[in-house]
Parts: structure tokens; sequence; C-alpha cells
């Protein structure tokens, strides 16, 4: 059941992040086009910039649940598959904590001084807390996500007749 929630929420957001990503590219093309006639489109910075930022945020879920996501080939995919799951684990717990501490930062400091400043951004006059809470869905998002894989990996340690079989890859147990 948890499995599916976190399915269905991160397709909704890397859904949404490719609706935002095809506006980025199309905004692009358009300021292109338009620098050859000299009528370039006005905010085409801001709307990449915001708009990668965005995606970025919203497409991390989705490849942080199915396990696709940037990583480097560890010691630990060498072990067998119980040592991995704990290896596993504290992996997703670091990452964990180190979206949390970046959404405790945005949310304690960072959130609270755009509002109280009132900073807005040059072109389009975004207020730039708009921008913080956005990120801090990202992150709240990804902690959620890591934390989700970080109780799958526990739980392999303690499944019945897994983790006991060296070709039991732990990617094909959280997924399957």
């Amino acid at each position: 059941m948890l499995n599916r929630f976190f399915d269905k929420l991160s397709l909704i957001c890397v859904r949404a992040a490719s609706v935002i990503l095809c506006i980025v590219a199309a905004t692009v093309i358009v300021n292109i086009i338009g620098r050859l006639f000299n009528r370039p489109v006005k905010g085409t910075y801001e709307i990449v910039q915001y708009g990668i930022l965005t995606t970025m945020c919203l497409a991390i879920c989705r490849t942080g649940f199915v396990k696709k996501h940037v990583r480097v080939e560890m010691i630990s995919d060498l072990l067998p598959a119980k040592p991995r799951a704990v290896a596993e684990c504290l992996q997703m717990l670091v990452s964990v904590a180190a979206f949390g501490v970046v959404l405790i930062l945005l949310c304690t400091k960072l959130i609270p001084e755009m509002l109280a400043s009132g900073r807005l951004t040059d072109i389009f006059r975004f207020p730039y807390y708009i921008v913080y809470i956005i990120l801090a869905v990202g992150m709240f998002l990804a902690a959620l996500t890591f934390l989700y894989q970080a109780i799958l990996s526990v739980s392999l340690l303690f499944a019945k007749g897994r983790g006991n079989d060296p070709k039991n890859k732990i990617d094909a147990d959280v997924l399957g």
C-alpha cells in the first residue's frame, strides 16, 4: 500500500516536472528564433533558471523511488545481500539527513528571511520566498523517499528467505 502511494506520488511529481521542462524548452526555442529577428523573449533566463530548479526538485522524488538516481558504484555493491542492505540503508539515511538539514535551513532561516525582505525576481517580479518553498517541497519529498527506501532496505534484512541468495539483487526486491 505504501509502495503504491510513493509510486503514485513520484509519478505525479515527474509528470509535473516533464510539463515544466517542456515549457522551459519551448521558451528557449522561441527565444532563439526571436533573437534571429531581434525580438528575444523577455524573462527567458528566469523561466529557465526557476523551471529547471522546479523540475529537479520534483524529479528527485521519482528517481529516488525507482533507485535510478545518479550514484557511484560503491564497494557495498560487491557485498552479499544482507550487508549490502545494511550499507544501502545507511546510505539512504545519510541522504535523509542531508536533505533534512537543507529543509530545516530553508524553513527556519531562508523562507522567513525572504518573506520579511519582500525580495522579488528581476524580470517577472516573482517573490523569492516561493522559489524557496519549491525547494523546501523538493527537499521534503526527497527526504521522505529516501527514508522509505531505507525502511525497505531494513525490511529485506528481516524478510524470510530473502537476502540469503547471492543472486538476489536489492533493487529488484525493492521494486518488485
